[in-house]
């Protein structure tokens, strides 16, 4: 509990200085907070040319789900070098950053974002998807198996009480005609009358209630 809590404690903090992105994954995510409608914002990622070159691209989203349908801007120039693009906001909040590394390349990459013709830098932080959103199709699975087992109980229950009914009926009716039944039960060792348990000796008559019974 102490590291899910601190983990997502540091989730939501400001990234500071460079942020690593490996060329296993397919795209490193990141939100940018607060951004005003209407204002253009320039995009930027790039590195220490020292290090070597990399060959980046990014995109950016209106929503959490980095799905394709929620791109609204995709930069990514053929060969090594920095990425930059003008991004206009088309409304008042955060905007999801996806980064990712071509041709097996990694490393780390600094990222900006600042509004145009000012040097003010917007709040950027790794985003990792809350462990609820992750395990969504597991939640769903398990609402699905739970479903069916309320719905299996339930059918159960309305057959169990369905067989308890004609037994019921079976039994009210052997004793108005004094008739014998058989043992019951799934191991054939309860009285017919009375349900409490038989001694596996053959009987004709249940030494608890006095009932003709049958083996």
């Amino acid at each position: 509990m102490i590291t899910s809590f601190l983990f997502l404690i540091n989730s939501t903090q400001p990234i500071e200085g460079s942020e690593f992105i490996p060329s296993s994954s397919d795209m490193e995510t990141f939100v940018v907070k607060d951004l005003e409608n209407d204002k253009i914002y320039v995009f930027s990622v790039t590195y220490e040319l020292i290090i070597g070159d990399y060959d980046i691209g990014f995109a950016i989203y209106n929503n959490e789900n980095f799905r394709d349908e929620n791109k609204v801007l995709t930069q990514d120039d053929p060969g090594d070098g920095f990425e930059v693009a003008n991004y206009t906001a088309t409304a008042d909040g955060d905007v999801y950053l996806g980064i990712w590394m071509n041709d097996n390349d990694s490393g780390f990459v600094d990222i900006t974002v600042t509004k145009h013709g000012t040097s003010t830098e917007m709040t950027i932080e790794d985003y990792y998807q809350s462990i609820w959103y992750s395990l969504r199709w597991l939640w769903i699975m398990t609402g699905v198996m739970v479903g069916f087992t309320i719905i299996l109980g339930i059918l159960a229950g309305t057959f169990a009480m369905r067989a308890t009914k004609k037994h019921q009926a079976r039994v009210a009716a052997a004793i108005e005609r004094g008739e014998a039944l058989p043992r019951y039960g799934r191991k054939k060792d309860k009285c017919p009358f009375c349900n409490v348990k038989l001694p596996p000796e053959s009987i004709v008559t249940c030494p608890y209630c006095g009932a003709p019974i049958t083996d």
